[in-house]
């Protein structure tokens, strides 16, 4: 079994932005959304924020890639 990663402090706390970012997205916009019998002005502004925090997510991940790959090069350096 591969060994369990480590990851620094600014990874783990982008991983638990994205987690808390997606459960919103799960729990409370995606729901709200959907039973949303608004006006067509209320239901575009919900996708609007749907859209929004999943670009946020996106950069989120990007971000931690990055910041994973760059973590681990410089250990393999030491």
């Amino acid at each position: 079994m591969p060994p369990v990663p480590t990851f620094d402090d600014a990874t783990n706390a982008s991983i638990a932005s994205i987690r808390r970012r997606q459960n919103d997205l799960r729990e409370f916009q995606l729901p709200r959304l959907r039973s949303c019998s608004n006006s067509l002005t209320v239901q575009q502004e919900y996708a609007a924020e749907v859209r929004e925090d999943l670009e946020a997510i996106t950069r989120l991940v990007e971000v931690s890639s990055c910041i994973t790959l760059f973590y681990s090069l410089i250990m393999e350096c030491q």
